[in-house]
């Protein structure tokens, strides 16, 4: 029985005639050899054409420039086929990796191991990674990040035409630049319009958002640092404290809620005065210690030095362990152990021990009063005592001249005339 020849066995008789046409063979050489497992050369002295037992064709010796495979491959180019038709219809250039290649779903890919451009079936473009201009300028995808790859700075124009000078809008509208120092490592954005969003992220864990409730606020990773709300508040949280407001309001810097109404368990504090005698007030220069804690955050080092020099003049203030010894509750203690105070809270005491004094001061002045009084009482009851005493005087005196004759006649023994 004969079969119906397969599409590579017409494919391969027709490269067969076309070799026998194209390369004639010189007299005396054998133009065709058939092997005894089937297989046939066609050409001596390097054999330009095979076809193997199983039907695959090969063309060019030493190397084949063209083969057709038993499965229908046909690949074309030597060593490494240059272009290559997959027994799918796939279709490949380029050697030795594909530089295009187009898929038997229609996909084109241009670029060797990875694409730097892909058109899928569906008309989706893929580009990446892509340089523009140099090897340093461009677009690419790194894991899950898409970057944007520059010698120095970025910018964003409206209008204009290209212009080669650094950061020129070339006649347009410079909305956007991002310009670096490299040797600082930073970028400084500049930004001709609005930002728009409800939240900022920047170095050092720092982060300004905005709410649906109106208020911006500034975060060092999750801790708001303060906070400013629509109604012009501005909030700053103190450590221990929480947020403090700088407007009128409940625990505000500036007013401070203190209506009756909105308070219970109303006492005076005792002992004020008493506690006021075991306070000190000093003068005092804050040490090197005093000045690392306060500095440590200070950015740029222009700023601490400043601050520095701000602490080196002469203070006065109280001692916070003083006060801890009197009224704990306006003393706080950090986690590193050190102390803080808030002076605000000795104003209640100064008031009470002042109104402890003024009562002292008045039952004095009331003591004094009444020893005033009983002394003036005495004063007068010696001057009656006294005038007593004048009119007695007198009256002995009286008494002393009228007996006078008559004690000189005793004496005498002579007749009172």
């Amino acid at each position: 029985m004969i079969s119906r020849p397969t599409a590579s066995g017409k494919l391969a008789a027709a490269l067969v005639l076309a070799a026998l046409s194209l390369h004639p063979r010189p007299a005396g050489a054998d133009p065709l050899e058939i092997d005894m497992d089937g297989t046939v050369r066609i050409g001596a002295a390097g054999t330009p054409l095979v076809v193997s037992k199983e039907g695959a064709v090969s063309i060019g010796a030493p190397v084949p420039t063209l083969t057709v495979g038993k499965d229908g491959t046909v690949n074309i180019g030597a060593p490494a086929p240059a272009f290559t038709v997959g027994k799918d219809g796939a279709v490949s250039i380029g050697a030795p990796a594909p530089a295009l290649t187009v898929g038997k779903d229609g996909t084109v890919s241009i670029g060797t191991s990875v694409p730097t451009l892909t058109v899928g079936k569906d008309g989706t473009v893929g580009i990446g990674p892509l340089t523009l201009w140099s090897p340093g300028t461009g677009i690419g995808v790194q894991a899950s990040t898409l970057y944007f790859r520059s010698y120095q700075n970025f910018a964003w124009y409206q209008g204009g035409v290209h212009a080669d000078p650094e950061l020129d809008a070339g006649g347009g509208k410079r909305l956007m630049a991002l310009s670096s120092s490299p040797a600082a490592g930073k970028g400084t954005l500049d930004v001709g319009g609005a930002i728009s969003g409800t939240e900022l992220i920047l170095g050092n864990n720092w982060q300004i958002r905005s709410n649906s409730m109106g208020s911006l606020s500034f975060l060092r990773g999750n801790t708001t640092i303060m906070t400013l709300n629509d109604g012009g508040r501005l909030e700053y949280n103190y450590e221990g404290e929480g947020l403090k407001s700088l407007a009128r309001g409940y625990n505000s810097y500036i007013w401070y809620e203190s209506d009756a109404r909105l308070k219970s368990d109303i006492a005076p504090i005792p002992n004020a005065l008493a506690k006021l005698r075991q306070l000190r007030g000093v003068t005092f220069h804050w040490n090197a210690t005093a000045v690392d804690r306060a500095t440590a955050d200070s950015d740029p080092p222009a700023d601490a030095a400043a601050r520095a020099a701000r602490m080196a003049a002469l203070n006065v203030g109280v001692i916070a362990q003083d006060v801890e010894a009197v009224q704990p509750e306006s003393v706080q203690t950090a986690a590193d152990g050190y102390k803080s105070l808030q002076y605000r809270d000795l104003i209640p005491l100064l008031v009470q021990a002042a109104k402890e004094q003024d009562a002292l001061v008045a039952d004095q002045a009331r003591q004094i009063a009444d020893q005033r009084a009983e002394i003036a009482r005495l004063t007068g009851a010696a001057q009656a005592q006294q005038a007593d005493l004048a009119v007695l005087q007198a009256q002995v005196a009286r008494l002393v001249a009228a007996a006078a004759p008559q004690i000189e006649a005793q004496r005498t023994g002579l007749p009172v005339n």
